[in-house]
């Protein structure tokens, strides 16, 4: 059950969110962990579907959010490097 056109439209509809989100200042706890969880593991899906540059690319539109997160950067450092 491979619905590519499905996932890919609503790829582009989380990907516009992103670019409209400017800070997650003010977001609650549960909300920029699941928000982290799920750019982690795109971008590790991404990264899996040999596609490293798409995967760095979305995790970079975030980075600057989780520089202090210690989980973030060893995530990052994995799916990136």
């Amino acid at each position: 059950d491979q619905d590519k056109t499905t996932a890919r439209t609503l790829w582009q509809e989380a990907d516009a969110l992103l670019k409209t989100t400017e800070s997650i200042e003010g977001w609650g706890e549960a909300d920029v962990k699941m928000f982290k969880a799920g750019l982690l593991n795109s971008g590790m899906a991404l990264k899996n579907s040999r596609q490293g540059e798409k995967a760095k690319a979305l995790l970079n539109k975030a980075a600057h959010w989780f520089e202090e997160d210690a989980e973030w950067q060893e995530k990052y450092d994995e799916i990136v490097h």
